[in-house]
């Protein structure tokens, strides 16, 4: 789990914030500019404190269920795509 490794509140900020960014995105259709910016910091956190790119994806899922629970695809697969492009940023 990732709360066990690094720094937890930092990555428990970063998951709120990607929670509350998919919650407006969902409300607000085509406003991803916040959620760009929450899946960046949140993924790239995941990715600092080492966790796999598999796992960074597995995260990410649960957060999104979490806050739109299958209630907009399109930003669920939207965020996943943002995550996984993140990761990789450098």
């Amino acid at each position: 789990m990732v709360a066990e490794q690094g720094e937890p509140h930092i990555v428990d900020e970063a998951s709120r914030g990607f929670h509350e960014a998919l919650i407006r995105a969902h409300r607000m259709h085509g406003q991803y500019d916040e959620l760009e910016a929450a899946a960046s910091q949140f993924c790239q956190m995941l990715r600092s404190q080492g966790v796999t790119p598999e796992g960074v994806v597995v995260h990410a899922k649960r957060v999104i269920a979490d806050a739109i629970d299958d209630h907009d695809r399109g930003v669920a697969e939207r965020a996943v795509t943002m995550c996984i492009r993140h990761y990789y940023d450098t």
